[in-house]
């Protein structure tokens, strides 16, 4: 979507919520146990997947240990978790 805004064009990122690739729940919908679910890209090849679907099957929670390994090898030495897109390296002032 764009949108004119003079004299530039402005392009709009409509910002969808992910789905677990298993079972298609979306980001923050509510799960079936009393909870909003929460998607981490912890899949086959970084796929959104929800805590239930991850822990449902064993092949699925070693995949998502091994995402996770990868992600927080990748943040260097001082790596920040906690946030739903995975670990993410620290950084230093402006940067």
């Amino acid at each position: 979507m764009t949108r004119k805004i003079n004299p530039v064009t402005v392009a709009i990122a409509r910002t969808v919520p992910p789905s677990c690739y298993v079972c298609g729940i979306k980001d923050g919908a509510p799960d079936g146990y009393g909870d909003a679910a929460e998607l981490r890209p912890y899949g086959k090849n970084g796929a959104w997947i929800c805590y239930y679907c991850m822990i449902g099957n064993s092949e699925r929670e070693a995949e998502a240990h091994r995402q996770f390994d990868a992600q927080l090898g990748a943040c260097g030495p001082i790596g920040i978790l906690g946030e739903t897109t995975g670990p993410r390296p620290l950084k230093k002032g402006n940067q």
